[in-house]
């Protein structure tokens, strides 16, 4: 999008990952990132915490608004130093929100001193507030809670429409967004990343940045790749292909990761937070060549650097005893899906 840009984080931003996955997204991952000494804990960083049992209808999702509430109060009380900002991606449910957070309130003491300390704290600059996107621009806290409000409807799908968020203007709006944090963001979304469809980036910017910011909410890497929809490269990956997905799992062929390419990304359904496998496939003529191999060990460490786990599959070892490649891959795959499901099991908090 622009050349050889380098953006810093948010000024005021004292963990960098907030920033980190809006301005790459949007510059398109032209953009350097500086260190911070601090690691990311309880109290700094993304987090992310799913919404169970959630319906949305009506422009409504009541069961997120209640989640919020609960945690909004909890923030008050075990943060009080730490002021906070609320933002929902539509104005009814920002309506429902306060509405919701105002009955609860008024039966906590915390809530109400949190909300008459932050009225003077700092020479009043920073109070509490509950808003839409459409009406966030330069409010900074220290914590900032998002609710993206759209998720499944009665019949469990996701209907691909997002309204402000839709197009390339939400994308801007998302920007500002989520560099409205000093140290941490939590999202909260009854929606995963899967959840989210988008087959031409270009022109559905918003609802990209916003499936690659749920899959970096989840587990904090932030290019997790994009299925390509090219076709496979041979013979030999269509055949591995139909293997995995006989083994129960989903296959998105040629992900594009960084203007790389991994030959087959692997999915599964108890995991919708991105892939959690990557699968290379090479051939006699890569297994010879000294120059292909040195190249790509660079390669590997740079998307081993970006959380990709990868599995090579040497095409001479299968056709030799594809029953034995067939079982390493299996266990290979299983053992994977079994490191990423059971931490997924426990609701991410703060």
């Amino acid at each position: 999008l622009i050349g050889n840009l380098v953006a810093s984080c948010h000024d005021s931003i004292s963990k960098p990952d907030e920033g980190k996955a809006s301005r790459a997204s949007f510059f398109r991952q032209s953009v350097v990132i500086f260190p911070t000494a601090a690691k990311q804990g309880r109290n700094l960083g993304v987090s992310l915490v799913p919404i169970k049992d959630a319906v949305y209808a009506d422009s409504y999702n009541r069961r997120e608004a209640q989640v919020m509430v609960e945690r909004i109060i909890q923030h008050m009380t075990e943060h009080p130093k730490q002021s906070l900002g609320v933002v929902v991606l539509n104005k009814k449910q920002q309506e429902l929100l306060s509405d919701e957070y105002q009955a609860a309130a008024q039966q906590s003491t915390a809530a109400q001193k949190f909300e008459a300390h932050w009225e003077h704290e700092r020479d009043g600059l920073e109070p509490f507030f509950i808003k839409n996107l459409e009406n966030v621009q330069g409010d900074e806290r220290d914590c900032i809670f998002i609710g993206t409000v759209y998720g499944p409807d009665e019949h469990g799908k996701v209907m691909n429409r997002f309204g402000p968020i839709s197009g390339q203007t939400g994308r801007r709006r998302l920007n500002v967004l989520f560099s409205r944090a000093k140290e941490r963001i939590v999202t909260f979304s009854s929606m995963t990343p899967d959840d989210i469809r988008v087959t031409q980036p270009e022109n559905q910017g918003g609802a990209w940045m916003l499936k690659k910011w749920l899959e970096y909410a989840y587990n904090g890497h932030l290019d997790t790749g994009d299925a390509t929809f090219k076709e496979p490269d041979s013979d030999f990956e269509r055949h591995v292909i139909s293997v995995i997905r006989s083994l129960g799992y989903n296959v998105d062929p040629q992900v594009g990761v960084q203007g790389f390419f991994i030959d087959i990304g692997v999915r599964h359904p108890d995991y919708p937070y991105g892939y959690l496998l990557g699968v290379e496939c090479d051939g006699a003529t890569y297994h010879s060549s000294k120059s292909a191999r040195d190249r790509d060990r660079l390669r590997q460490e740079i998307l081993e650097a970006k959380g990709w786990t990868l599995h090579r599959i040497w095409s001479t070892d299968w056709f030799t005893d594809p029953f034995r490649e067939r079982e390493k891959l299996a266990e290979v795959l299983e053992k994977r899906l079994k490191a990423v499901v059971e931490p997924s099991q426990h609701a991410l908090t703060f």
